[in-house]
């Protein structure tokens, strides 16, 4: 995912730039972080690059009535990323 202002990231500052996006989903909430550490494929080199983390927040999961059959991420009208899959939602909310 890239940034080309600083940016406000579910309420965690993240300067501007280009970061690797990775998300731990719980039933509940997802945690959704990005990384610095780019060129990394899947989560198998997370744990050596974790502290290049920038930011680290928790969103809550909606549940769609609808079943979203692709992952999907898109930007809304209000500058939220929506992430979506199966019958699963989460927002995370972006000010530039």
């Amino acid at each position: 995912i890239s940034f080309k202002t600083d940016t406000r990231f579910a309420g965690a500052a993240v300067p501007a730039g280009t970061y690797t996006m990775f998300a731990i989903p719980n039933e509940t909430e997802w945690t959704i972080i990005l990384n610095s550490q780019l060129g990394q494929w899947g989560a198998f080199g997370y744990e050596r690059n974790k502290d290049k983390n920038v930011a680290e927040v928790n969103v809550p999961v909606r549940k769609l009535e609808n079943v979203v059959e692709q992952l999907t991420i898109r930007i809304d009208s209000v500058n939220n990323m929506i992430i979506e899959w199966d019958r699963t939602q989460v927002t995370v909310p972006l000010s530039f």
